[in-house]
């Protein structure tokens, strides 16, 4: 009977031994998946600061883009009146 109780008992012991080692081997696992959440939730806040800037720097093209278009289309008018001006100024002579 002491050898069955023995038995029982270094069975049990084992038994609390696995219950142990899963539960550090849980709480490994835990903090792993908490540390790659941060790190995910750092990778989506870059990634969205990222977006922002990207969104800015197509406004700004296009403002630039206008600002250039708008000023061909001076450039153009003005090299007009020039032409005309320097006609006049060939035929009143």
């Amino acid at each position: 009977m002491s050898t069955s109780m023995s038995s029982a008992s270094r069975n049990e012991s084992y038994l609390q031994d696995q219950i142990r080692a899963l539960q550090v081997q849980g709480d490994y696992y835990a903090r792993k998946v908490e540390i790659e959440k941060r790190r995910s939730d750092e990778l989506d806040h870059q990634l969205k600061k990222l977006r922002e800037q990207i969104q800015n720097l197509r406004r700004e093209k296009v403002q630039q883009q206008q600002i250039h278009e708008k000023l061909d289309r001076e450039l153009h008018t003005k090299q007009l009146d020039v032409a005309k001006t320097t006609q006049l100024t060939q035929s009143t002579y």
